[in-house]
């Protein structure tokens, strides 16, 4: 079953399921998905789902997709869709934030790349943090947390949750995805940790 993802600033506010019919999207009390911001209109988008499909249409609030205005779109995985400062993430199918993080699978003729964390600060400065498995969770649940992901590519870190978005080098982490690099610093709950990445091996 496809999903919308009501995000605010990069901070994840409601998980929709979105089931055959339609979705009202607005301000007013009778929205299906009630967004409590003036900069969203009380009747601002409706979403049909149709045979697994899912169609958005503007009604006078407002549809950006990659910062260009749209009146109907047909939703596909990963399109975000901007509502004044808020955010409606479209996913095809009915999975988790990790799930959808899974590793695509080791290419083919390539031996694992073997990765971990060094620790920068904080009590456990100087331990590494090897990635052994194909989704690590780093920080505490209910506070700011990261997942990294395995993919064929290499490595992939998104923000789970936190009211302040943790950081990969200058820049904070939204739920989008972003590759890790060797050398890239990585900053959760106040501790700042280092990537490391050796080469893929060929088999």
């Amino acid at each position: 079953m496809p999903k919308i993802t009501l995000s605010f600033r990069d901070r994840v506010l409601k998980v929709l399921p979105l089931q055959e019919g339609e979705v009202l999207i607005g301000r007013a009390p009778d929205c299906d998905l009630q967004i409590d911001s003036l900069a969203v209109a009380l009747h601002h988008a409706r979403i049909v789902t149709r045979g697994g499909e899912s169609v958005i249409f503007d009604l006078g609030g407002g549809l950006r997709v990659g910062g260009q205005p749209v009146r109907e779109r047909r939703l596909a995985d990963g399109d975000r869709v901007a509502l004044g400062k808020h955010v409606l993430t479209y996913s095809p199918e009915d999975v988790t934030t990790a799930e959808r993080l899974a590793p695509e699978g080791p290419p083919a003729g390539a031996a694992p790349r073997r990765a971990w964390l060094q620790v920068l600060s904080g009590p456990r400065v100087g331990k590494a943090l090897p990635l052994t498995r194909s989704l690590v969770r780093i920080g505490r649940r209910g506070e700011q947390s990261v997942i990294i992901a395995r993919r064929a590519s290499g490595y992939y870190v998104s923000a789970l949750e936190g009211e302040k978005p943790p950081r990969l080098g200058d820049r904070p982490l939204g739920e989008e995805p972003q590759p890790l690099r060797d050398g890239d610093v990585l900053e959760v709950g106040g501790v700042r940790m280092q990537f490391f990445c050796e080469e893929a091996v060929q088999a």
